[in-house]
């Protein structure tokens, strides 16, 4: 991917992934643009996993990836996002590690405009002798730049990204929470609670968005409604039971909130970032979702994405942030 800055000075990254072992990676339906979360370093030599050029970066970029592959593909692909003071534009996406057979058709379920399409081939990088690469570019329109004032067009694209949640999780990491099972206890099961009349509201809500499903798992935990400052009721569930015949195998230190205060100690502003659904964008391991099942008098469900109060849910997502954000 190659990026300009606003003052079209060129500050470009060439990556290229060079393993040659089958990966089979889910593939995701959106691609982040945003704040940088990791520093990459100039140099000229090739891992199994990623070979960087230092010729092509003019100064440190801090860039965010995420890999995606197909069970088809002998190689992985790689998207790189890049921030620039506030101000980016991607010109075109680089994929490398494929032959002819590109790209129109695999990339319509990512959330690109497609406005000049241009193909070709060429040996990159050969004193690491990985063999050919396929460049394909895709031009986003000039309106596509973003800065602090946050264009309506940008404004847009958030909000289809936010809706698509119900059917796909936004979270770009292959990130999942699971806890192992004690094998000499028996299986966590409790007698409901009372409920308040909002449960039936927090039901189908979650429903809707693809955060739970019904149930036939023979785990059940109860439901805890509570109240929330605007008055609206928050689901939670009471995994207490849950929790004692499973590992936390998540282990992950949590940021202590005297640190979080003394970092920002004399500043005169600071930012505070609140996450849309943060629990919820992480995916529970398919194995062990029916052990966040859960029961109300209009039936039984369980989640599809990480609750709160399981085993390794806090470490889990700490995890994913510092993995986003700083790495």
């Amino acid at each position: 991917m190659e990026i300009y800055d606003n003052n079209d000075s060129r500050a470009a990254i060439n990556v290229t992934n060079i393993s040659r072992t089958l990966v089979t990676t889910k593939l995701r339906n959106n691609i982040a643009l945003g704040k940088p979360t990791k520093q990459l370093t100039t140099y000229n030599q090739w891992t199994s996993e990623h070979a960087v050029d230092g010729n092509y970066i003019e100064f440190p970029l801090g860039v965010y990836s995420c890999t995606h592959s197909n069970d088809s593909l002998t190689s992985e692909l790689t998207w790189w996002a890049v921030d620039l003071e506030g101000h980016y534009k991607v010109t075109h996406v680089v994929i490398y590690g494929r032959q002819s057979t590109c790209c129109s058709k695999w990339l319509q379920n990512y959330d690109i405009d497609v406005i000049e399409h241009s193909k070709r081939f060429g040996d990159k990088w050969a004193t690491f002798q990985k063999g050919r690469t396929s460049l394909c570019h895709y031009q986003q329109p000039a309106s596509s730049l973003v800065n602090a004032t946050c264009p309506p067009d940008v404004k847009g694209r958030f909000v289809r990204i936010k809706r698509r949640h119900k059917a796909s999780p936004l979270c770009l990491c292959e990130v999942e929470v699971y806890g192992e099972l004690i094998t000499n206890m028996t299986v966590a099961r409790r007698v409901p609670l009372a409920y308040a009349e909002a449960e039936k509201e927090a039901i189908i809500e979650l429903q809707k968005k693809g955060i739970i499903r019904e149930s036939s798992s023979p785990w059940a935990s109860p439901i805890v409604l509570v109240k929330k400052k605007n008055g609206k009721m928050r689901p939670c569930i009471d995994f207490r039971r849950v929790n004692l015949v499973t590992r936390n195998v998540s282990a992950f230190p949590l940021p202590r909130i005297t640190d979080c205060i003394n970092a920002v100690a004399g500043s005169t502003f600071f930012s505070s970032l609140d996450l849309t659904s943060s629990y919820y964008q992480i995916p529970v391991k398919k194995q062990d979702i029916q052990k966040t099942a859960f029961c109300t008098k209009y039936g039984h469900f369980e989640f599809l994405t990480m609750p709160m109060g399981l085993n390794g849910s806090a470490a889990t997502f700490q995890r994913t942030m510092e993995l986003i954000l700083y790495r």
